[in-house]
């Protein structure tokens, strides 16, 4: 079974998730965010306000699944949203925009976190990967 774990992709990719996302969930715990509602908050404060379609495209995530995230950040506060027919359009409140230095801050720490592991280079190819690799299978 060994030998199947190290040859198969889908375990060798669940193994580096849960191994980086161990990381991301340490870097973002100060400020009481998981990485996705960080994720989530740096794309709306970078893009000024969006679609909740585009937005959920942006996070790779079902709307349904975006709801519930913006649902959460809307009660706390750092967003708010505007209908207009059947979209919503997504921004910042102030506190919003208020915690967007701190989330570059833990970003820088977490990507100083695993390339100080895994090595700059390796950190930065490995990501561009990850990415080609994740276009052809969603475009197969």
């Amino acid at each position: 079974m060994n030998e199947v774990n190290r040859c198969c992709l889908y375990f060798a990719s669940s193994r580096l998730n849960r191994n980086i996302t161990k990381l991301a969930e340490e870097a973002f715990l100060p400020l009481g965010f998981s990485p996705t509602y960080a994720y989530l908050l740096m794309a709306l404060y970078e893009n000024q306000s969006m679609s909740s379609k585009a937005l959920a495209e942006e996070l790779f995530v079902t709307q349904s699944t975006l709801t519930r995230l913006v649902d959460k950040l809307v009660l706390q506060g750092y967003v708010k949203r505007e209908h207009s027919g059947r979209s919503s359009i997504l921004e910042l409140t102030e506190k919003g925009v208020d915690i967007q230095e701190q989330i570059q801050k833990q970003w820088r720490k977490l990507y100083h976190a695993y390339s100080e592991i895994i090595g700059y280079d390796e950190g930065e190819a490995l990501v561009k990967q990850l990415h080609h690799f994740s276009d052809q299978l969603e475009n197969k």
